[in-house]
C-alpha cells in the first residue's frame, strides 16, 4: 500500500537559487558577526583590561542588539524589503570592517567615554545583524511560503555561522591575523557577500548603481587599509604607548607588545598590562626568588634544589634562580609558547634573562599550570608562581584554594611556595584574599611588598608547611643587584589599617575558590594608577 504521507515542502527540495543565496548569506554574516563581536571584546580587553567585564558587555550587547534589530525590522515595508536589506548589509560591512579602527579612535579621542563608544559600536553591529536576519526571514518566507520553515532555517544557518566563528576565533582567527587585520578581512568577506546579493537581486533594487558604487568604495577602503596595515596598525598601537613600539606578537593567549624608550628602557605588555620594565624588573624578581632561596639553602643540604615556576616564560625569574649552584631541575610551565619560544629567546629580552632558558638545567613545558600541578607526581622544593594578575576567570583559578592545595601536595617537606599577589595598595582586597587563601592551605604565610617604580606598590606571599622566622632569612647580596637583608625586612612592613583589612576579610570567611573566585571580584573592584599617584 502506498503511503499517503508526503512532506509539505522538503528542505530546499527545488534547490531554489534564491533560498540557497539567502541561507548562504545567513551563514556568512552569522560567522562574521560573532567573529567581529569577539574581536571587539578582545580589543576592549587589550585597551582597558578586565576581560571578564568587557566580554560580558559584548555578549549582553549582542543579544540586546539582535532584539532591537528584530523589533525595528517590523517597520520595513514589503515593497522595500530587498532594497533596505542590501542597504543594511552595506552599512554593516562598513561599521564592522572598521570596528577596531573605530575602537582605537574612541580610545585616543574620547578618553573618558571610549568604553561606551566601543560598546555603542558593538550594539550597532548586533542591531544591524538583527535587522538583516529578520529581513532574510521575510525574503525566505516569500519563497518557502512556510513561515515556520523559513524562520527555522534562517536562524539555524545564522547560528551555525556563529558557532563556527566561536570555535575558530581563539584558536585560529585572532592568533593568525590579530585584532586589526581580522576586522578588515572579515569586512572584505562581508563586502563580497553584499556584491553577490546586489548582482542577484539587481532587478528588484532601486538605485542599483549607487549601491554598487558604495559597496565597491567600502571594499576599496578596507583593502587599502589592509595593504597599509603595518603603517595604520603601528600608528594606532603606537599611540597606546608612551615609548616606541619595537615588536608585536599576537597569539591565542593574547597580544604582546615590546616598547623601548630613547634611554633604552624596554617594557613588555601583555594585553595592555605591563609585565616588566627593564629598568626595575630586578626589584620584582629578586623579591620573588631570593627570600625563598635563602630559606631553602638553609634547610636543604647535600642535594640539589628542584624548582617549578608556574608562568615566568620571560626567563627573568629563572635568571635569578640560576645564580644558585644548588639548583638541580628547573621546570618552567608557561601556557604561552610565544613567550618561551620567541620573546624570551629574542633580543632584547634574551639579554635581560641572560639566556636562562638555554641553560641545560632548564626545561620548558607549554602547559596550563593548574592542570600540570593537578596531574604532576613529582616533588618540588620550590614552587614559584609568576603569573598575570587575576583579571579573568582563567587566571583567577591560579589564585584559587584548589591550585594552592595542588601546590602544597607537590612540595617536599621543607619546600617553599611563593606567588606574586598583585598590589596591596592598588588592589588591597585582592592581595589579602590571596594571603587568606594561602593560609587556608599552608600553616605559615608571610606577606611582603615593595614599591617598584614601574608598578607602584607591589606584593607577594611566601608560604611553607614548616615554621620559619622572617629574621632567619638572610639575603646573599653577592647574588642580587639591589635586595639586601635590610631591604627584605623593609618589605615586611604593613600599616595597622592594612592588617585590619585582612582581619575584616578573615572574619567574613573570604577564600578564593574556582566556584567562588573572590580574588577576581576584588581585583575588578581595584582603583586606578591615577588613584595610586594622588
Amino acid at each position: 500500500m502506498r503511503s499517503t504521507i508526503q512532506l509539505k515542502r522538503p528542505w530546499l527540495k527545488r534547490y531554489d537559487p534564491t533560498l540557497v543565496l539567502i541561507y548562504l548569506t545567513t551563514i556568512i554574516f552569522g560567522f562574521t558577526a560573532i567573529a567581529h563581536q569577539n574581536n571587539l571584546g578582545a580589543t576592549a580587553s587589550l585597551i582597558a583590561g578586565d576581560a571578564f567585564t568587557q566580554y560580558g558587555w559584548v555578549i549582553g550587547l549582542t543579544l540586546s542588539g539582535l532584539g532591537i534589530g528584530f523589533f525595528l525590522s517590523r517597520y520595513v515595508p514589503d515593497e522595500r524589503l530587498v532594497t533596505l536589506f542590501i542597504s543594511v548589509e552595506i552599512l554593516l560591512t562598513l561599521v564592522s570592517g572598521f570596528s577596531v579602527v573605530l575602537a582605537f579612535w574612541g580610545y585616543l579621542n574620547l578618553p573618558h567615554l571610549y568604553l561606551w563608544f566601543i560598546r555603542l559600536v558593538a550594539l550597532l553591529i548586533s542591531t544591524l545583524i538583527g535587522v538583516e536576519d529578520a529581513m532574510l526571514v521575510r525574503v525566505a518566507d516569500k519563497r518557502e511560503q512556510d513561515v515556520a520553515q523559513s524562520v527555522g532555517l534562517t536562524f539555524w544557518f545564522s547560528n551555525l555561522g556563529g558557532a563556527l566563528a566561536g570555535f575558530t576565533f581563539g584558536q585560529f582567527l585572532m592568533p593568525s591575523l590579530g585584532i586589526f587585520d581580522l576586522a578588515l578581512v572579515l569586512g572584505l568577506v562581508d563586502g563580497l557577500a553584499v556584491i553577490g546579493n546586489l548582482l542577484y537581486f539587481r532587478s528588484q533594487l532601486s538605485r542599483f548603481s549607487l549601491k554598487l558604487a558604495l559597496t565597491l568604495a567600502v571594499l576599496v577602503a578596507l583593502f587599502v587599509t589592509l595593504l597599509g596595515k603595518e603603517t595604520v596598525s603601528s600608528q594606532l598601537t603606537q599611540r597606546l604607548y608612551e615609548d616606541r613600539v619595537v615588536k608585536e606578537w599576537n597569539g591565542p593567549y593574547g597580544s604582546k607588545v615590546l616598547t623601548c624608550s630613547t634611554s633604552n628602557t624596554c617594557k613588555l605588555f601583555i594585553n595592555g598590562q605591563l609585565q616588566f620594565s627593564s629598568k626595575d624588573e630586578y626589584q620584582y624578581h629578586e623579591r620573588l626568588i631570593h627570600p625563598a632561596m635563602s630559606l631553602l639553602t638553609q634547610r636543604i643540604k647535600g642535594r640539589p634544589i628542584d624548582v617549578l615556576i608556574a608562568g615566568g616564560g620571560d626567563g627573568l625569574a629563572a635568571r635569578e634562580l640560576l645564580r644558585y649552584p644548588q639548583i638541580g631541575q628547573l621546570l618552567i610551565v608557561d601556557l604561552d609558547p610565544d613567550m618561551t619560544r620567541q620573546i624570551a629567546l629574542e633580543e632584547p629580552v634574551l639579554s635581560y634573562n641572560q639566556g636562562a632558558l638555554r641553560d641545560p638545567r632548564v626545561e620548558v613545558r607549554n602547559e596550563d599550570a593548574f592542570t600540570f600541578l593537578r596531574d604532576d607526581d613529582e616533588s618540588w622544593d620550590l614552587i614559584v608562581v609568576d603569573l598575570v594578575d587575576p583579571d579573568n576567570v582563567q587566571a583567577a583559578k591560579l589564585y584559587a584554594q584548589e591550585f594552592y592545595a595542588f601546590a602544597a601536595a607537590r612540595l617536599s617537606h621543607d619546600g617553599v611556595f611563593i606567588t606574586q599577589s598583585t598590589s596591596p595598595w592598588y588592589a588591597p582586597r585582592a592581595f589579602w584574599t590571596v594571603n587568606l587563601t594561602l593560609q587556608s592551605v599552608f600553616p605559615h604565610v608571610v606577606p611582603l611588598r615593595w614599591n617598584i617604580p614601574s608598578f607602584g606598590d607591589w606584593g607577594w606571599n611566601l608560604a611553607s608547611r614548616v615554621p620559619f622566622q622572617v629574621e632567619d632569612i638572610v639575603i646573599d647580596a653577592t647574588k642580587t643587584r639591589g635586595l639586601t637583608t635590610e631591604g627584605w625586612h623593609a618589605s615586611l612592613h604593613f600599616e595597622r589599617n592594612e592588617w585590619a583589612m585582612r582581619d575584616e576579610l578573615r572574619a567574613k570567611g573570604i577564600v578564593s575558590t574556582i566556584s567562588s573566585p573572590a580574588v577576581l571580584l576584588y581585583y575588578n573592584q581595584r582603583g586606578t594608577w591615577e588613584d595610586w599617584g594622588e
